[in-house]
Protein backbone atom coordinates (compact mmCIF):
# COMPACT_ATOMS: atom_id res chain seq x y z
CA UNK A 1 0.00 0.00 0.00
CA UNK A 2 2.82 2.13 0.40
CA UNK A 3 2.27 5.91 1.83
CA UNK A 4 -0.96 5.69 4.16
CA UNK A 5 -4.42 6.81 2.56
CA UNK A 6 -6.99 8.81 4.76
CA UNK A 7 -10.20 8.23 4.49
CA UNK A 8 -13.84 9.91 5.81
CA UNK A 9 -15.55 7.25 5.97
CA UNK A 10 -19.39 8.10 5.29
CA UNK A 11 -21.87 7.31 8.10
CA UNK A 12 -23.56 4.22 6.50
CA UNK A 13 -20.08 2.39 6.09
CA UNK A 14 -19.89 -0.42 8.45
CA UNK A 15 -18.14 0.00 11.72
CA UNK A 16 -16.41 -3.64 10.91
CA UNK A 17 -15.07 -2.20 7.76
CA UNK A 18 -13.39 0.64 9.43
CA UNK A 19 -11.73 -1.94 11.47
CA UNK A 20 -10.50 -3.95 8.83
CA UNK A 21 -9.07 -0.86 7.18
CA UNK A 22 -7.47 0.68 10.17
CA UNK A 23 -5.73 -2.88 10.96
CA UNK A 24 -4.25 -3.08 7.16
CA UNK A 25 -2.81 0.37 7.87
CA UNK A 26 -5.49 3.21 6.86
CA UNK A 27 -6.29 5.92 8.40
CA UNK A 28 -9.99 5.88 9.15
CA UNK A 29 -12.39 9.26 10.07
CA UNK A 30 -15.83 8.24 10.48
CA UNK A 31 -18.31 11.27 9.23
CA UNK A 32 -20.63 10.72 12.45
CA UNK A 33 -18.12 9.79 15.03
CA UNK A 34 -16.37 13.57 13.90
CA UNK A 35 -19.17 15.75 12.93
CA UNK A 36 -22.38 13.94 14.35
CA UNK A 37 -25.14 12.32 12.40
CA UNK A 38 -27.17 13.79 9.15
CA UNK A 39 -23.56 16.33 8.09
CA UNK A 40 -24.31 17.72 4.61
CA UNK A 41 -21.94 16.07 2.26
CA UNK A 42 -20.84 19.24 0.94
CA UNK A 43 -19.23 20.31 3.98
CA UNK A 44 -17.90 16.44 4.20
CA UNK A 45 -16.18 17.03 0.92
CA UNK A 46 -14.76 20.54 1.56
CA UNK A 47 -13.50 19.14 4.71
CA UNK A 48 -11.62 15.99 3.00
CA UNK A 49 -10.18 18.54 0.24
CA UNK A 50 -8.58 20.24 2.28
CA UNK A 51 -7.11 17.85 4.59
CA UNK A 52 -6.29 15.21 1.66
CA UNK A 53 -9.15 12.18 2.46
CA UNK A 54 -10.67 9.84 0.84
CA UNK A 55 -14.72 9.67 0.98
CA UNK A 56 -15.92 6.20 1.53
CA UNK A 57 -19.39 5.74 1.29
CA UNK A 58 -22.26 4.38 -0.77
CA UNK A 59 -24.16 7.66 -0.83
CA UNK A 60 -24.71 8.90 -4.60
CA UNK A 61 -25.23 12.65 -3.80
CA UNK A 62 -21.66 12.89 -3.64
CA UNK A 63 -21.37 12.35 -7.28
CA UNK A 64 -23.65 15.51 -7.89
CA UNK A 65 -21.34 17.52 -5.91
CA UNK A 66 -18.30 17.27 -7.70
CA UNK A 67 -19.54 19.39 -10.56
CA UNK A 68 -18.92 22.55 -8.81
CA UNK A 69 -15.89 21.37 -6.38
CA UNK A 70 -12.61 19.62 -6.76
CA UNK A 71 -11.93 16.43 -4.06
CA UNK A 72 -9.60 14.67 -2.74
CA UNK A 73 -11.72 11.41 -4.49
CA UNK A 74 -14.97 9.30 -3.28
CA UNK A 75 -14.38 5.41 -3.34
CA UNK A 76 -18.10 4.54 -3.99
CA UNK A 77 -19.81 0.94 -3.27
CA UNK A 78 -23.52 -0.04 -4.10
CA UNK A 79 -23.18 -3.52 -1.88
CA UNK A 80 -24.22 -2.55 1.55
CA UNK A 81 -24.46 -6.35 2.45
CA UNK A 82 -21.23 -6.84 0.54
CA UNK A 83 -18.99 -4.20 2.65
CA UNK A 84 -20.53 -5.92 6.14
CA UNK A 85 -19.89 -9.73 5.46
CA UNK A 86 -16.64 -9.21 2.90
CA UNK A 87 -14.87 -6.33 4.64
CA UNK A 88 -11.40 -8.16 3.73
CA UNK A 89 -12.55 -8.07 0.57
CA UNK A 90 -13.20 -4.85 0.04
CA UNK A 91 -9.96 -3.86 1.51
CA UNK A 92 -8.04 -5.57 -1.15
CA UNK A 93 -9.60 -3.68 -3.52
CA UNK A 94 -9.48 -0.50 -2.04
CA UNK A 95 -5.57 -1.56 -1.78
CA UNK A 96 -5.89 -2.25 -5.29
CA UNK A 97 -7.55 1.35 -6.25
CA UNK A 98 -4.58 3.11 -4.52
CA UNK A 99 -2.14 1.15 -6.04
CA UNK A 100 -3.26 1.79 -9.36
CA UNK A 101 -3.85 5.61 -8.62
CA UNK A 102 -0.67 6.31 -6.87
CA UNK A 103 1.51 7.82 -9.79
CA UNK A 104 -1.76 10.61 -9.99
CA UNK A 105 -3.73 10.21 -6.83
CA UNK A 106 -7.54 10.06 -6.45
CA UNK A 107 -7.56 13.77 -6.42
CA UNK A 108 -11.11 14.60 -8.43
CA UNK A 109 -11.78 10.84 -9.24
CA UNK A 110 -14.98 8.60 -8.44
CA UNK A 111 -14.59 5.32 -7.97
CA UNK A 112 -17.09 2.59 -7.99
CA UNK A 113 -15.56 0.11 -6.21
CA UNK A 114 -18.28 -2.73 -7.39
CA UNK A 115 -16.48 -2.28 -11.27
CA UNK A 116 -13.30 -3.41 -9.35
CA UNK A 117 -14.88 -6.06 -7.84
CA UNK A 118 -16.60 -7.68 -11.13
CA UNK A 119 -12.84 -6.91 -12.98
CA UNK A 120 -10.13 -9.45 -13.58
Amino acid sequence: MGETTALLLDEHVPRILETTLAANGYETVRADDRFGERTVDAELLDWCRERGYVVLSNDRDFIRLTDDRGHAGIVLYTDPAWVRTEPSEVVALVDRVVEAFASDGLSDRVIWLDAWRDAP
